[in-house]
């Protein structure tokens, strides 16, 4: 039902690769404990764009980019994001296949994972 991958792209800066190994464990710790197996798949992934904002999350099928994330925020990920149905906006880089201009607007509105970032 849902995909939660995490820039973990040692090679190109080690910020993703120390933050984003760390997030990845604290993820599947989370599906672990929530009995989720079944219903989310974690992974790991290479660059994908804007180390600085390490831990970089993308989440499907909304294909909502997270940044700035730290072990702290992973319960909060789950309780809002993935069980709550609410995108961090104080975490929100943005929607994948967004242009910067709709991206803009995206941060500036409360969104539900529902919409998809449509309004």
């Amino acid at each position: 039902e849902r995909f939660i991958f995490t820039c973990a792209h040692v090679m190109r800066d080690m910020r993703c690769g120390y933050c984003g190994s760390k997030i990845h464990d604290l993820i599947e710790e989370e599906i672990a404990s929530r009995g989720l197996k079944n219903k989310v798949l974690a992974g790991r992934v290479s660059h994908v764009g804007g180390h600085a904002f390490a831990g970089n999350v993308l989440m499907y099928p909304e294909g909502i980019w997270y940044g700035y994330l730290r072990p702290a925020d992973m319960s909060r990920l789950f309780d809002e994001h993935v069980v709550g149905g609410k995108v961090l906006l104080d975490k929100l880089r943005g929607k994948v296949g967004y242009n910067k201009t709709e991206n803009a607007d995206l941060a500036a509105k409360p969104l539900s994972v529902d919409d998809h970032g449509q309004n």
